[in-house]
């Protein structure tokens, strides 16, 4: 079950699923067992949990910015290209052509 594809563009193209939750769940689920051997609710923390949970969180905000970067390309990639930009640039006395013949 689950989604077959990421995208499919209207001409029929298709962008595969990513795979790094995949290439991740390893490691992952050992430090989520290793978090889970620890007692939670006592009344001093122990410094092997605290860098357990330490870990399990920075392995998630790898999976988060892994996940986000792959949204940003995938969508830069199949955005329209913006014909007005270099017209504007003009405009601003931004563009190489408009400051050497001016």
């Amino acid at each position: 079950m689950g989604v077959a594809h990421f995208l499919t563009t209207s001409d029929g193209e298709h962008v595969a699923n990513p795979s790094f939750l995949q290439a991740m769940a390893d490691e992952l689920a050992g430090a989520q067992r290793h978090l889970a051997m620890f007692p939670k609710r006592t009344k001093r923390r122990t410094k092997r949990r605290r860098a357990a949970a330490r870990k399990v969180a920075k392995l998630y905000g790898k999976i988060r910015r892994q996940c986000a970067d792959f949204h940003r390309k995938t969508a830069r990639a199949y955005r329209r290209p913006r014909r007005d930009c270099a017209r504007a640039a003009q405009y601003r006395g931004h563009d190489q052509r408009a400051r050497t013949q001016g």
